[in-house]
């Protein structure tokens, strides 16, 4: 054996060591992988006869129909709220133009049911008549329709109706004599001699920008819950009284000498101490977070004022 010879053969020894045969490692993984095919094939026909097994009677749908699919894109205090807006422009059309109402003949019935009640209670006064026609707004659907208020043909509701509606929306305060009287001349009429409380006189003002709002939403929502689309007298109208009702109600509070902000009162230390103190003792593990958060949110509320202050 010449020198090439045996550097050839010990080339070739070295690669027999390096990577030896692979025959045992192949054979060993294809019956594993048939093993696992014919165990996936047995799990797919065992799931197949158990899913034939099962009927629709046994299976609960939780999907959903098409109408609460659609009704979930507004949620359910929101949708409670239009109902009662929409309630209180039902409860005006019936006193005032009944022929705009479809169903008319059951909120007579409720009314009725109504009248034989005793209740110191306004609301209450309207107990049955309320809840008929939250049953009515709650069959409106996209695909029949049935809305409680005719929305097109001669007797539909139109701008008018809706703005004489929140024209009715007020409230009665007490204000300074000097002032009602200056506000009144500058109308051309004079506040009656009627004292309220403390020496002043009542008189009717605007309510706040989002009571017109709610019903501008309320109508809105009637519209679209039963697919249809607002008229342009109804909407341009409705948007053209939501701004001159801001505008009127602020020059009104500022004439009387009312307050013109709107909201919520900011909360007082005594109302934080309590709320801080009940979650502190509650075994409740959502007041956990609760009470660091509020910790937290007053600590950073005072901060931001020290430096406002200095």
């Amino acid at each position: 054996m010449t020198r090439r010879t045996r550097a050839a053969a010990a080339a070739d020894a070295a690669f027999a060591a390096a990577f030896p045969d692979p025959i045992t490692t192949e054979d060993t993984s294809n019956t594993a992988a048939d093993t696992q095919e014919v165990t996936t094939q047995e799990a797919a026909g065992s799931a197949a006869s158990e899913e034939e097994s099962v009927s629709d009677e046994d299976i609960h749908d939780f999907t959903g129909t098409v109408q609460s699919i659609e009704d979930s894109h507004i949620v359910t205090n929101t949708r409670l709220t239009y109902y009662r807006t929409l309630s209180d422009v039902m409860i005006y059309l019936f006193t005032n133009s009944n022929r705009k109402l479809v169903f008319i003949r059951k909120l007579r019935a409720a009314k009725k049911m109504d009248d034989a009640r005793e209740t110191e209670k306004q609301r209450e006064a309207k107990k049955y008549f309320r809840a008929e026609c939250v049953v009515q707004l709650k069959r409106m659907n996209r695909v029949e329709g049935n809305p409680p208020i005719h929305l097109s043909g001669k007797n539909a509701i139109n701008y008018e109706d809706i703005a004489k509606y929140m024209g009715t929306k007020r409230k009665i305060v007490d204000v300074d004599p000097d002032l009602a009287n200056r506000l009144a001349a500058t109308e051309g009429a004079a506040v009656l001699n009627r004292a309220g409380g403390r020496g002043k006189v009542k008189v009717a003002v605007r309510l706040s920008d989002s009571s017109y709002s709610a019903v501008q939403s309320g109508i809105s929502f009637l519209y679209r819950q039963c697919g249809l689309e607002r008229t342009t007298e109804i909407k341009e109208g409705l948007a053209l009284y939501c701004k001159g009702s801001k505008r009127k109600g602020r020059q009104l509070k500022q004439d009387l000498g009312l307050a013109i902000s709107e909201g919520k009162k900011p909360m007082s230390r005594e109302v934080f101490s309590f709320l801080a103190k009940k979650m502190f003792v509650s075994k409740k593990k959502e007041h956990i977070f609760s009470h660091l958060f509020l910790l937290l949110d007053w600590c950073v509320l005072f901060l931001f004022i020290y430096f406002l202050r200095n």
